[in-house]
């Protein structure tokens, strides 16, 4: 079982596909697997790393407060245990955000930088009270299942999502470890973080940024402000996509990853 080892948290971490080293860096309470969507994908064409942040999944921890640093040096252990001097870095949400302290800290140590729903701080959720009554109200008699799916098509998905696939990705959401202290003690974090906007003209790494149209729980709004703060960065924006466009918009969050990385090899630093 592959163990970054820091101590008092011990990373888990696992690998799928070959080619250049690509570290995938998951949001807020989400472990791993949350990356099930995209994997396919990337899987042909990268060596892929994926790992659980502390607080969720395998990742285990004595430590009940800790920073957005804190995590960005978990995900460097976990590339240092793989054997790899330097990778591409994909975050998303939380993970976005672990992924800026990475190549602000250590450049050196970062090829590509994707960052997707993401922001340079905590942002502000726009989610309005009539569309999650809209979307609460048919189902409070249907069932604990039912209720959540209505609540996360309001907060998380897009409007024209797949009810079957929002309710596959909570069947395994539900099926993995995700106790309410370590999600507290993420959320922490991030709301600690002082933000990276003015640190990110200091950003060299070729930089993709990805949002969803219809985000309500990082608006756009945040990825167009990454967009003009990192130099030279792109800006895909997923249209009728929600926070959770690896499953609203798959097949166009996967060719805008591939096409950028295709672009943007690994160059020696």
């Amino acid at each position: 079982m592959p163990v970054a080892d820091r101590g008092h948290t011990q990373i888990f971490w696992e690998e799928q596909g070959s080619g250049e080293p690509l570290l995938l860096v998951m949001g807020l309470g989400w472990p791993r697997q949350m990356w099930a969507r995209h994997l396919p994908a990337l899987t042909e064409r990268f060596r892929v790393i994926t790992f659980d942040n502390r607080g969720v999944g395998q990742t285990t921890t004595t430590s009940s407060r800790w920073t957005l640093s804190d995590m960005a040096d978990d995900a460097l252990a976990v590339l240092d245990s793989a054997g790899v001097t330097q990778a591409h870095v994909y975050g998303a949400s939380m993970g976005g955000g672990i992924a800026q302290v990475v190549t602000i800290e250590h450049p050196e140590r970062v090829g590509a930088l994707i960052l997707g729903c993401t922001a340079t701080r905590a942002a502000r959720r726009h989610v309005p009270l009539w569309l999650v009554i809209r979307h609460l109200l048919p189902a409070l008699a249907a069932g604990r299942q039912a209720r959540t799916e209505a609540l996360a098509r309001a907060l998380v998905y897009g409007p024209a999502t797949n009810p079957a696939l929002i309710a596959e990705d909570i069947r395994l959401l539900n099926s993995l470890h995700r106790p309410a202290e370590g999600i507290r003690a993420q959320r922490r974090a991030v709301l600690d973080y002082e933000g990276s906007q003015l640190r990110l003209g200091s950003v060299r790494a070729p930089t993709l940024i990805i949002h969803g149209s219809d985000d309500r729980v990082v608006p756009l709004r945040y990825g167009e402000e990454l967009a003009r703060l990192i130099p030279g960065a792109d800006l895909v924006v997923l249209p009728g996509a929600g926070h959770m466009y690896i499953t609203d918009a798959t097949q166009a969050a996967d060719s805008a990853v591939l096409s950028f990385l295709a672009a943007h090899p690994l160059q020696p630093k």
